[in-house]
């Protein structure tokens, strides 16, 4: 409880992930507005859903990012090999929230396109979950095929250095990214879901 209180206090607002959950179930954006600022009515409220939760910072994402869709934090999911060459990034992909929607998982209704490993630029069309596919993205109307992640090469130091820096027992991760006002930041890392790019390469 000191901890949330330190935490809520530092940051008003804050995203909330069941630690045991995945595909975006059960986020929520937690603001102690909601809670009349009340630090001990938050806290309930999360202990009412009878799960544990993981507390972030809001990443506020670089426009050219948010331009795809506002609602929801657009991600990059870069999946890193340690090979006896060193790491390999293979089958990266952009991830893409639907209007009114907080997050950008496919599991929970987003689309996703692969990206050129090499170049950065989006090279399929937007895919979601059912098999459906898009040539622009259904909301906000943006082509996917030929547009630049910004920053790439930044991108790819940056995940290289975090993969290095990890024990030799992690031979592949998949590290989920946001391009922040500030640059890039680490949402989270996952291992063995490989399932986008046999989607989007058919």
């Amino acid at each position: 409880y000191e901890s949330f209180i330190f935490f809520m206090n530092k940051h008003k607002k804050v995203i909330a992930k069941p630690s045991r959950g995945g595909c975006g179930s059960g986020i929520i954006i937690l603001d102690l507005l909601n809670f009349e600022n009340n630090t001990e009515k938050a806290f309930n409220h999360l202990l009412s859903f009878n799960t544990p939760f993981i507390l972030e910072e809001i990443v506020e994402q670089d426009t050219r990012i948010a331009q795809w869709n506002a609602s929801s934090l657009n991600t990059l999911r870069i999946p890193s090999f340690r090979t006896a060459k060193g790491n390999r990034i293979i089958y990266p992909s952009i991830r893409i929230g639907r209007s009114g929607s907080i997050v950008d998982n496919a599991g929970s209704g987003g689309t996703f396109a692969a990206i050129d490993p090499q170049t950065g630029k989006i090279i399929t069309k937007g895919y979601d979950k059912r098999g459906n596919s898009f040539d622009k993205h259904p909301d906000s109307q943006i082509t996917y095929i030929g547009m630049q992640i910004p920053k790439w090469d930044e991108l790819l130091v940056f995940v290289r250095k975090m993969h290095e820096s990890m024990a030799k027992e992690h031979k592949y991760l998949a590290f989920d990214l946001a391009l922040s006002t500030k640059g890039w930041v680490v949402i989270e890392a996952n291992w063995g879901e490989m399932s986008m790019p046999q989607i989007e390469f058919g």
